[in-house]
Formats: C-alpha cells, structure tokens, sequence
C-alpha cells in the first residue's frame, strides 16, 4: 500500500508544481506574447473578452501578412458572434473572405458563429474578392496600382520596394483607393516588387513576382546647338575716280554746255552769211566761202558735242544705278539664326526682299 501511495502522491506534488510554474512565469508570458499569440490562448480559455482586445491589438500594429490578417477576421468574426454582436461577426467575415476566398468554418461550428459567417458568404456570391492589377510607365518610370475590385473598401495605399541597377532598395509609397500611382527613379534596370496596405499598414496584397522596367534613364538634356552664321561679305572697294556717275554727269554737262555755244556759234554765222548774201555787191565771194566753212565747222562741233555729251550722261546713269544696286546688295544680307526650342534646337533663314 505504501508503495502504491507514494507514486501517487510524487505524480500529484509534480502536477502541482508544474502548475505553480506555470502561475508564476503566466503573467510575464502573457505580457510578452504577441497579441495574436494572446488572442488564440484567450478563446482557447473562452475570454473573449480578452481574446477581442488582443486581436483588436494585433490588427493596428500593422505588421501583419496577408495569412496573419485572414487569421484575425476569422478569430474577430467568431469572437464578435460568440459575443452576441452578429454584425460585427458578419463584417469580420466578409474581411476574411474578401483576402481569402476559400476560407471556411469547421464542422459542428456553433450556429451562433456559423449564421454571420453565413451572411458574410451570401454577400460574396455577387461581388468579387480583392483583386488588383498593375500598370507600368517607362518614362517617367512609374507603377499604377489599379484596385480592380474591393468590396469592403480595405484599401489605403501601396508599397513599392525598388532596386535600380543594383543600387541599394528603395521603398517608396503612395495612397488612393482606385489608382494608386507609384513614381519611381530612374535607371536601366528596376525591379520592384508591389504591396498593398490596408489604413493600420497590414499587407493585403504581396505580389509574388517582380515587375522589371527598362530602359526608364533620365533623358540626356539637348545641348544647344550653337549655329555661327557666315561673316558678311567684305564692302566693296571704292570705285576709282573714272568710273564715278558723278565725274561723267558732269563731263556731261560741260560737253552739252560746250555743244550748245557750238550751236549758238552756227547760228550767228548763218545770220552773218545771210547779210553778206543781202549785200553781196559790196562783197567778194570769199567772204562768203570763209563764213559758209565756219558754219560747218560750229556745226560740226556742236554735233559732237551734243553726242559726247550723251554718251557721257548715259555712261553717268548706268554707273549711278550699279552703285545704287551694289549699296543695296550690301544692305540685305542674308542671315542664320538658332532658335532654341523644347528638346532641341531649330534654324532660322531670314531673306531680305
């Protein structure tokens, strides 16, 4: 008998103990667990109480994944219902089936938890879970996300973690709801990978592969194009003393001038030889014969002059109409200009009329 006592009675003082243990270390574990971890132990005691405040902890800190977030809609779900709050266990589930379609209660649930998981699966017959989809752009290099669908409106932003050309990662964000447009740097080569965030910053989405962009560099800036126009033509020499309008306008003149005394000359001869005609009784002929060749010689005289004296003013005019030409030559010049413009550099000829 004793000896069947004792063996009893060490296994009871080692229960005991273990018990005692578990007392003393249950406060200082139940601090420093995570609130998930806290949650699960909670309804597994049927405090849900207790399990409620955890998973309300759990989901702000805003560290979880998709799997860890589906885990705290369903506990939430149960907890709300096991509560007596049917609403908020319907809400819970249809965050859960929204991120995760498939999921469902096991057998013999109780009809308590199993009617707002219920409601929450009718709601999701019409409408589709969370789907997003990306666009890209290469210049400027960006990602869209597109929320193609979300029922529960649980979408707040995006992350992007982004490598360009095997530089150091990068994480940049964005918000929106619809599109969220994401800039990223430039580069060669990016490969990004997208998350989308719920408002605490718990990862809904994590597409699994990278989205490569390349060929996203920053442009080369235009350099000006720097166009030297031709020099001007040098001036034209002065023209010498001969080929000036004005000394042949005047040579011109003098010989018209000189022409016309000629004429005069002729004139008044003639009027002599008519007298001497008149009274020729008290002339001899060669009176006559000396002023008859004087006449012809003014007239002669006067011709050439005459003559001279156009050729020299022809001559004058077309020397002045090719020194006008040649001055106006001088003035219309024709130029080359660039003309800077949006991404380059453009020509422009002007051409005087």
């Amino acid at each position: 008998m004793r000896c069947f006592v004792r063996p009893w009675v060490s296994r009871r003082v080692v229960v005991l103990s273990t018990m005692l243990l578990v007392a003393l270390a249950g406060p200082t574990w139940a601090d420093e667990a995570p609130p998930l971890v806290r949650a699960r132990h909670a309804i597994e005691s049927l405090d849900y109480v207790t399990a409620r405040a955890a998973l309300t902890e759990a989901l702000d800190a805003g560290t979880n994944g998709p799997d860890e977030l589906a885990e705290i809609y369903l506990l939430m779900g149960m907890v709300s219902s096991s509560l007596g709050d049917p609403a908020a266990g319907t809400d819970a589930f249809s965050r859960l089936l929204e991120i995760s379609p498939k999921a469902n209660l096991v057998a013999g649930t109780s009809p308590k938890i199993a009617k707002p998981f219920a409601a929450a699966s009718e709601l999701f017959k019409t409408r589709e879970p969370l789907r997003v989809t990306t666009e890209t752009s290469v210049l400027p290099p960006t990602i869209t996300v597109v929320v193609a669908s979300d029922p529960m409106a649980m979408v707040a932003s995006a992350r992007v973690a982004v490598v360009a050309d095997g530089k150091p990662e990068q994480v940049l964000q964005g918000t929106g709801t619809d599109r969220i447009q994401v800039a990223l740097p430039n580069g060669k080569r990016l490969e990004a990978r997208v998350t989308v965030l719920d408002a605490h910053g718990n990862r809904l989405v994590e597409l699994p592969e990278p989205i490569v962009i390349e060929g996203a560099e920053e442009p080369t800036p235009v350099q000006p194009v720097t166009i030297t126009p031709p020099p001007p033509p040098p001036p034209p020499s002065p023209r010498p003393l001969y080929a000036q309008w004005w000394l042949w306008g005047g040579v011109s003149v003098v010989l018209a001038g000189t022409a016309t005394g000629f004429g005069f000359a002729a004139r008044s001869s003639g009027r002599d030889l008519d007298a001497l005609n008149a009274d020729s009784v008290h002339h001899d002929f060669q009176e006559a014969k000396d002023i008859e060749a004087r006449i012809h010689r003014d007239a002669l005289l006067a011709n050439i002059g005459f003559g001279a004296a156009g050729a020299a003013a022809i001559a004058s005019a077309i020397l002045f109409v090719t020194q006008m030409h040649a001055s106006s030559q001088e003035r219309r010049v024709t130029t080359v200009r660039p003309v800077p413009i949006r991404g380059g550099a453009s020509v422009t000829l002007e051409v005087p009329f």
